[in-house]
């Protein structure tokens, strides 16, 4: 079995009390863990490996009983985590990153509706198993060879072909699954409540049964890798061909590889230009969106809050950048399930010509309304009432009243 992952992070010791505290790990043999037949983490001080959609360790995944039990936990402890979703046929999942910026994977054990209620113990320690270690593959055969020297026996195997990449499951136990065909949907539940880590391969394929969706991305990571090679010096142009891959990402599909990449394309904006310049404003929004897939509503309004003022002064209040911006934090309050209109500042007028980084009534849907009835008229004075984005913006805001109106 697998008995210890080493991970190189700055601050081990920051890293090693984010995952005692807030997810419950405790001592094992072999490092931090869950229990003695799973495989344990083992945290190296040293520079992290920056995250990557493309890189060859992608993640962890922790199976556990109950996901929105977790989820909550999670918040209650200022940890960002996506909104749990179902995903595909594989299972009901989320996603977060610890404090070195590693992705971890949380994955309930039974499909959606058959969580148990937890009894006493760590919300999510409470049957937590360290299921899957998870790499990334383009030499699908080579991985394969690689598995069988090692001894592992392959168990499950899992097409994702509108995604561009199938999940190969291994593990060293020689448990059977109970139905016959490693692709079997009805394994999943079985699968994920094993009490051993297991090697989960991604296999990036270039092509599925949506190629034509997957060519511009292969030939975006060419240029990517060329620019690289012949302009290694040009950090600008590195970062735009990262943020092209992560926009390609989001439309296909793959919302979880894109927050990291325009996490790491924001952060690298901010660090070599600065946050009030015009490229870093843009790929904040792009962020923002990204964080919004995610289910991070929060996150993604304090960045967009944080944008408005460089925005107006740089650009202009009424400028189509600082516009966006306004309707991407309308998206994110309107957007959000648990948008809300209890606050009790509602009865008090609100001028509907004040700028959105200077409203913060605490209501969602009357502070997107409020800002999408100042960003029209602002788009009619400026662009003209027959202009698309005009129009888009009014249908926008009648869908918020609608809800308005429901609440």
């Amino acid at each position: 079995m697998f008995s210890q992952i080493s991970l190189a992070v700055p601050d081990s010791a920051a890293v090693g009390r984010f995952y005692c505290d807030i997810l419950g790990m405790t001592d094992q043999p072999d490092g931090l863990g869950y229990g003695e037949q799973q495989a344990h983490l083992k945290f190296v001080q040293g520079p992290a490996q920056p995250p990557s959609s493309d890189g060859f360790y992608w993640k962890i995944g922790i199976t556990l009983p109950n996901l929105d039990v977790a989820a909550t936990h999670l918040r209650q402890s200022a940890v960002s985590i996506s909104q749990p979703r179902q995903f595909e046929d594989i299972g009901y999942m989320a996603h977060c990153v610890d404090p070195a910026g590693a992705t971890i994977e949380l994955l309930q054990q039974g499909p959606k509706g058959s969580e148990p209620d937890l009894e006493a113990g760590h919300p999510i320690a409470n049957g937590a198993i360290l299921a899957h270690v998870t790499l990334r593959v383009r030499d699908l055969a080579a991985a394969q060879n690689w598995c069988a020297e090692q001894g592992l026996h392959l168990i499950s195997v899992q097409p994702l072909d509108a995604y561009g990449f199938t999940l190969y499951f291994y593990a060293y136990n020689q448990e059977t699954p109970p139905h016959g065909s490693l692709t079997a949907v009805a394994n999943r539940p079985w699968l994920w409540r094993r009490p051993y880590t297991l090697l989960e391969s991604q296999h990036l394929h270039g092509a599925g049964s949506r190629p034509g969706a997957s060519g511009p991305l292969l030939a975006l990571e060419a240029r990517y890798a060329l620019t690289q090679r012949c302009w290694s010096h040009d950090k600008q142009a590195i970062l735009a061909c990262r943020a092209n891959i992560a926009t390609c990402l989001t439309k296909l599909g793959r919302h979880d590889e894109a927050l990291v990449l325009d996490r790491e394309v924001y952060a690298g904006m901010v660090a070599s230009i600065g946050d009030s310049h015009e490229r870093t404003i843009g790929n904040g929004m792009n962020l923002a969106i990204s964080l919004q897939y995610a289910g991070l509503f929060d996150e993604a309004r304090t960045l967009l809050r944080d944008r408005l003022l460089p925005a107006a002064r740089r650009l202009g209040v009424d400028h189509d950048v600082t516009l966006r911006i306004h309707q991407s934090l309308t998206d994110a309050l309107y957007g959000n399930p648990e948008s809300t209109r209890d606050d009790p500042r509602l009865n008090q007028p609100v001028c509907a010509a004040t700028s959105a980084f200077d409203l913060n009534t605490g209501d969602d849907l009357l502070e997107a309304e409020t800002i999408l009835q100042d960003v029209v008229q602002r788009r009619r004075r400026v662009f003209g009432p027959t202009h698309p984005d005009t129009r888009r913006v009014e249908y926008r805001l009648s869908e918020v009243r609608a809800k308005l109106a429901r609440a």
